[in-house]
């Protein structure tokens, strides 16, 4: 298992390291083309993009395929040389993935830019749906082998959805010509302030595998179990967040219209912090028993399994920091400040890092939440500095929320103590106690909302009266 994450490591950081920051500022780009001169011109700079990503991608494949080893060493150099030679082997099979998922990182780009949100997203959950499927028929089979099986077949159907949805809309990005380099040096340029902060982000991912593996065999998986959850809820919220409000920011602040730009933020901001605000009171409660009925059927210890749980509670408190720190940095590409984003993205990664390297020894795993969530904290409250327009009442609605997640995590904790189930059927047990875990969440942060006069909590009550008695 550890040698597969670290081949799908290896192969997504490469990728990120080197198209990340075109992937960062390509849908803004796109945007102010279009408007500027026109959607026939975006579509040519766009097909130009695709082709020569595409083509750059396969010499980056091959170089992967040809020098294996040399990658293996360097992100894991604590590896026996036959557990190397296994690397080695999931490597050359993950390395093609790259290409895929770059093509349905561009296509969902421009989807999101006419305005197209959930199909991509659908597809996406879709896809995922289908992975899971696959891995969980297909395991005892082919082993380790079906994760790469249900990758590609999950990719390459998340592209076709893609592609077909393109089609539908008669967009023209493919042609029997070789397109100009003109539209792929456009976009390149405009991404280079980002390359430095994306680089540094895959060297600080790049590192953290690295450090861990030198932890003892096991690490990175229980690092990539804790990880697991927290990142699925989070990536989701980041990604229909905002592939909705980074076009909107973006034509707003163009535009000069400060109303709909402040209207449009602060409603995404409260309804995403009140999200992460019943996300985390729900799993720091539910992270044993769900956990347990996720992962307790494998081969892992108790004592591990008990690692995970401890640290997948840290890295759930990781969410507000990485969030604040991705929706800030979203307003300082809509008001063109992408060189300062940049460089507050890079001292985030070094900071991170720095903390990471010399930590460790005393931290241990904890040490790699404890970072994260320092350093994105940290450049999210430089990042808000900057923000646009008025400044106190998203100091207030921020401060507020942090109250709130606080007492609800504290009240939360005493709560599940008191109610929680025991029982001679674990999985029934686990099963009551995760839904006693949600119904404290949502009944503890509602009446919590209420007292803080949150507007969503309101907004969420009136729409359920108005369901429930009409």
């Amino acid at each position: 298992m550890d040698a597969w994450l670290v081949s799908l490591s290896v192969t997504t950081i490469i990728g990120l390291a080197v198209w990340g920051s075109m992937n960062e500022v390509f849908r803004s780009r796109f945007i102010i083309l279009k408007e500027n001169t026109g959607a026939e011109k975006a579509l040519q700079y766009s097909q130009s993009l695709i082709y020569y990503v595409i083509f750059f991608s396969f010499v980056l494949v091959i170089l992967i395929e040809i020098f294996p080893s040399f990658v293996v060493s360097a992100m894991a150099p604590d590896f026996k040389p036959k557990d190397q030679e296994f690397l080695v082997g999931i490597l050359r099979l993950v390395a093609p993935w790259l290409i895929f998922n770059q093509l349905s990182l561009i296509l969902t780009s421009i989807l999101n830019a006419y305005e197209v949100f959930y199909v991509p997203e659908f597809a996406s959950f879709f896809t995922q749906v289908v992975n899971i499927i696959i891995i969980y028929f297909l395991a005892g089979k082919f082993g380790i082998n079906c994760l790469v099986i249900s990758l590609y077949v999950s990719v390459i159907l998340l592209s076709s959805l893609l592609l077909y949805r393109i089609k539908k809309l008669k967009l023209r990005l493919f042609s029997p010509k070789v397109p100009s380099f003109k539209g792929f040096k456009f976009f390149f340029i405009a991404s280079i302030p980002f390359f430095i902060p994306y680089f540094m982000g895959q060297a600080n991912g790049w590192a953290e595998k690295s450090l861990a593996t030198g932890l003892g065999i096991g690490s990175v998986s229980i690092l990539d179990l804790s990880k697991k959850l927290p990142d699925v809820f989070n990536g989701i919220l980041i990604s229909v967040t905002l592939t909705i409000l980074t076009p909107i920011l973006t034509k707003a602040f163009a535009n000069n219209e400060k109303k709909i730009y402040e209207t449009e933020f602060t409603k995404s901001y409260q309804l995403s912090l009140f999200s992460l605000t019943v996300f985390i009171v729900f799993f720091i409660n539910a992270s044993n028993p769900l956990l347990h009925l996720l992962y307790g059927r494998g081969p892992i210890s108790e004592k591990d399994m008990l690692e995970v749980i401890r640290l997948s509670k840290f890295y759930s408190i990781t969410v507000f920091s990485i969030f604040s720190y991705i929706i800030f940095g979203v307003c300082m590409l809509s008001i063109n400040m992408g060189k300062l984003y940049a460089l507050y993205g890079a001292s985030a990664q070094v900071m991170s890092l720095l903390t990471n390297y010399f930590f460790i020894k005393f931290w241990g795993l904890y040490v790699f939440p404890v970072s994260c969530c320092i350093s994105h904290l940290t450049f999210a409250f430089f990042m808000f500095l900057k923000y646009p327009f008025g400044k106190k009442k998203i100091l207030l609605v921020t401060i507020q929320y942090y109250i709130l997640v606080f007492l609800s995590v504290v009240l939360g904790i005493f709560l599940f103590k008191l109610f929680s189930f025991e029982g001679q059927n674990v999985f029934l047990m686990h099963v009551i106690n995760i839904i006693i875990s949600f119904v404290i969440s949502i009944v503890l942060t509602s009446f919590l909302g209420k007292v803080f006069k949150i507007p969503e909590v309101s907004i969420l009550y009136n729409y359920a009266v108005n369901k429930i008695f009409g």
